[in-house]
């Protein structure tokens, strides 16, 4: 249960067949859930976020596949476009985190996992994460444009291409986002890759 506003298309088709939501920047679309964040989600949490995405277009800075978390350094969780570019992933929080090297093709879809390990809630914003874009691990390096806060995010809604500071919003297709409040074994995100 959320809110859905302004006409968000649902039962948009995917590359494998299955359905999404279409969500258009020019409306403010976005996906808000009902509740808030677990403590297990809070602090400095060890999570697995997957998603499979299709960016269309440029969005604004850091428009969030997955977000939840408070609007201020180190507080919030941003699995995320980069900046403002439809063709590369963020994975971070607001005001650190990492990018990918490299880029995707805009305008096809991409199956996106993020693994972040905490170490016991010790690691900061530049470690402890991995991703996997189509089954293969990516590279990742500092965002340069951020810097480098303590982790300690707090329990608000999640969100989907909307961030709690309310200006986030990206063009394009979301399907099957799924959270996990640890992280991933490598086989097990094998496996997810797999299916």
């Amino acid at each position: 249960k959320g809110f859905f506003p302004n006409g968000l298309t649902l039962q948009f088709p995917t590359a494998s067949g299955d359905k999404g939501a279409f969500f258009d920047a020019s409306l403010f679309q976005f996906v808000e859930s009902g509740a808030i964040a677990p403590v297990s989600m809070t602090g400095n949490p060890n999570f697995t976020c997957q998603a499979v995405v299709r960016t269309d277009g440029v969005g604004t800075f850091y428009a969030p596949f997955l977000h939840w978390g408070a609007p201020a350094s180190g507080q919030s969780v941003y699995f995320s476009i980069f900046r403002d570019t439809p063709d590369r992933v963020y994975a971070g929080f607001y005001n650190g985190g990492l990018r990918a090297v490299s880029n995707l093709p805009p305008g096809s879809f991409h199956h996106i996992i993020w693994v972040r390990d905490s170490n016991g809630g010790t690691e900061g914003v530049h470690s402890g994460f991995r991703v996997w874009i189509d089954g293969v691990e990516i590279a990742l390096e500092p965002d340069p444009t951020l810097g480098n806060p303590a982790v300690a995010v707090t329990n608000t809604t999640f969100r989907v291409n909307r961030a709690t500071d309310g200006v986030r919003f990206f063009r394009g297709v979301v399907d099957e986002i799924v959270l996990y409040d640890r992280a991933l074994t490598d086989e097990e995100v094998l496996d997810l890759n797999i299916a």
